[in-house]
């Protein structure tokens, strides 16, 4: 699943990035990875998606829907 439908307040772990080069070096300069386990803070059906990178301890960030789009998420087993 994307990490805009994905469940509020639950740890999901970073699976994929379906994007080009220019938006995953983006993401990794924000602290976002392949792999990194993080936590959606908020679920509206407009507006930005924030979350929490668990695996770095980094502060909120917001993404836009369009790349929440882009990123695939799963449970963590």
């Amino acid at each position: 699943m994307n990490l805009s439908e994905a469940p509020v307040n639950k740890k999901l772990k970073i699976e994929s990035i379906e994007s080009g080069i220019d938006i995953r070096r983006k993401l990794t300069s924000v602290g976002i990875h392949y792999g990194d386990f993080v936590l959606k803070l908020n679920h509206a059906k407009w507006g930005p998606v924030l979350l929490c990178n668990l695996s770095s301890g980094s502060a909120k960030l917001a993404l836009g829907r369009g790349l929440a789009d882009q990123i695939l998420v799963g449970y963590e087993a």
